[in-house]
Formats: structure tokens, C-alpha cells, sequence
């Protein structure tokens, strides 16, 4: 019960941070990337924070003292009125809050665990609950943490998952994903869920101002597809993931304009959910190898920041081009593997 607790805690976490930063970083930094500056220095920071906490595993006391301070810090940052220092800082402790709930929920574990996929569906729905202002926000940061500071468990933290917190939840710069077909499609869903997530506050604006839907219910739409498919299916193979993943990418053009981009959003959503549960299923049992280098857990801060600079000059064009060269790559990668193993 205390596992299930803190993972549903901490992917509220995660995801609330996805909800906040986007419109945060409108209203503080419009004019820099897109808005999406606070996003990608949150990623910067996650992936700094995971390196080091790979080399560096805390204490149970040290856990709850950084989960405890990052959370106030946070809390306090976003109850500031919106300026372009409070999102800097609430996006840096932010960061390392999210780490340190990964780490607590590590923490907890003593063996194998069951898919976090329930706890990931009920964190979201909580994190869709409090992501309604900043206010609201900074609350449940500060609960999240006075519950995962009670629940630490009394051992280190686990080094984790090679891909990326949660689970491989996040994206991450993998070598081994590129050797089959079904983890060459579930890089390609993760890699694509990240600037739908990242964008989830400008979808909202051009959704409300086009097709008349209100940002709470954009988010909630694209939340619902990325959870409850893992949730309702047994099971997803390969041919699950590809056709959600391939419809987004001809969303955009089948259907132009922002209804195009949204349609392609949720596909990348459901395609995400289904590689992410599959993912789940190859890795159970497995231990986890080396971790990627330090440049590489980066790579999600340069594509958030990216994404920003292609919207500000293509606007939601921009995101139809992302998906389609995220699945030309995949395809290049995947024609190409035959030919160098026979080189080898």
C-alpha cells in the first residue's frame, strides 16, 4: 500500500510539473522559445539530477530533507506573483523534486513490484485536479511531499530504470533501443509524447480559441489517452503501438489546422500508453544496466527548447514536422539495422 501510495504521489508530481511549467513559462517568459524555457530547464535539471543521484545514492534521512526543501521551494516560487525568476526557480526545485520522488518510491521497493500503471492513472487524475492555478498547484506540491516525506522508505534508493525515470516513463538516449523493431517503436512513442506534453498549454490556446473546448478539458482529453488504454488492455504488441504512432503522423496533413495537430496529439498519446505498457512487460524482471552518459539524459532539455523555437516560427505547423521526422527516423533506423549487421 505505502509502494502504490508513493507512486501515485510521485507521478502526480511529474505530471503536475508538465501542467504548470507550460503555462508558467507563457505568462513569464512568451517571448523565448515558445513559452517553454521553465519546461526545458525542468528536464535540464531532472536529467542532471538523475545522473547524479546514479553515483551519489541518498540516505532515507537525506531523501526526505531534499523532498521536504525542494518542495517549499517550488510551493513558494509559484505562490510568487508570475515573473521570470519565480519560474526559473519553481522549474529548477521542481526538477529536483521530482527526482527525489522517484528516488522515495525506489526506496519502498524490496523486490518486484506490479506496473505502476494504476498509480500513474490516479497521480494523473490528481495532478489534473490541482493543475486548475498555480495556487492550487503549489497545495498539491506541498502535500505530495508531506505524505512521500512519511511513506520514505528506510533503505537507498535503487539506481532504477537505464531509460529514464519512472519507469522509462521519460524518454531517455538509449543504444539498446534501436536492436528489435518493439523497442525501436516504443523509443519512437516516447520521443514523440514529449513535445505533446510539453505543448499541453499552448494546445490549449489554440484549441479554446479554434474549436471552442476549454483548456482543462484538452488536458484531460490528452491525459485520458495516454492511461487509459494501458489501463483497460491486457496487452499491446507492436501492431498496437504503430498504428496510433503512424496516425499521428498523417493527422496533421488528412486534417489541417489545429484540429489536425490535436488529433495527432491524442494518437501519440494512446501510442505512448501501449509502448510504455509493453516496455513494462520486456523489462520486468530484468536488472538494470549501465546508465546512459550525461549528455544524453539531456537530450529531453534540448528537444523541449527546440520544440519552443520551431512553434514560435512555424507555430502549430511546427508540431506535424516533429512527429513526422520522429517517425522517418525511427523508419531509417529500423531499414538500416540489416544492412550493418551484415557490414559487421
Amino acid at each position: 500500500m505505502a509502494l502504490a501510495t508513493a507512486r501515485t504521489l510521485a507521478w502526480a508530481l511529474l505530471m503536475l510539473g508538465w501542467l504548470t511549467l507550460g503555462p508558467l513559462g507563457r505568462t513569464s517568459w512568451p517571448l523565448v522559445a515558445g513559452g517553454l524555457l521553465p519546461t526545458a530547464l525542468w528536464l535540464l535539471v531532472i536529467g542532471s539530477a538523475q545522473q547524479l543521484t546514479r553515483r551519489h545514492l541518498a540516505g532515507p534521512a537525506m531523501l526526505r530533507w531534499t523532498v521536504g526543501a525542494a518542495a517549499l521551494a517550488t510551493a513558494a516560487a509559484l505562490a510568487c506573483p508570475p515573473g521570470a525568476g519565480a519560474a526559473v526557480v519553481a522549474a529548477m526545485a521542481w526538477g529536483v523534486l521530482v527526482v527525489a520522488a522517484s528516488r522515495v518510491v525506489r526506496s519502498l521497493r524490496s523486490g518486484p513490484a506490479p506496473a505502476p500503471v494504476l498509480p500513474a492513472a490516479a497521480g494523473s487524475a490528481l495532478a489534473w485536479a490541482a493543475g486548475a492555478s498555480p495556487v492550487a498547484a503549489a497545495a498539491g506540491v506541498v502535500a505530495a511531499a508531506l505524505l512521500l516525506m512519511l511513506l520514505g522508505g528506510a533503505g537507498r534508493a535503487t539506481r532504477g530504470c537505464r531509460s529514464g525515470l519512472f519507469d522509462c516513463a521519460l524518454p531517455g538516449v538509449d543504444a539498446r533501443a534501436w536492436r528489435s523493431p518493439a523497442e525501436l517503436l516504443s523509443t519512437a512513442a516516447r520521443w514523440t509524447m514529449l513535445p505533446m506534453m510539453a505543448t499541453l498549454a499552448l494546445m490549449g490556446d489554440w484549441c479554446s480559441a479554434r474549436l471552442g473546448l476549454d483548456s482543462g478539458s484538452v488536458v484531460g482529453l490528452h491525459l485520458a489517452a495516454m492511461l487509459l488504454p494501458p489501463l483497460l488492455l491486457r496487452g499491446a504488441g507492436p501492431a498496437w503501438v504503430l498504428a496510433p504512432l503512424a496516425a499521428a503522423a498523417l493527422c496533421p496533413w488528412l486534417l489541417p489546422g489545429v484540429g489536425g495537430v490535436m488529433a495527432a496529439s491524442l494518437c501519440c498519446g494512446v501510442s505512448w500508453g501501449l509502448a510504455w505498457k509493453a516496455e513494462l512487460a520486456r523489462r520486468d524482471g530484468a536488472r538494470p544496466s549501465s546508465s546512459p552518459s550525461f549528455g544524453a539524459a539531456l537530450w529531453p532539455a534540448v528537444s523541449a527548447l527546440a520544440t519552443g523555437v520551431a512553434i514560435d516560427h512555424a507555430g502549430p505547423a511546427a508540431l506535424g514536422w516533429l512527429l513526422a521526422a520522429v517517425m522517418a527516423a525511427a523508419v531509417a533506423v529500423h531499414a538500416a539495422r540489416p544492412r550493418a549487421g551484415r557490414a559487421i
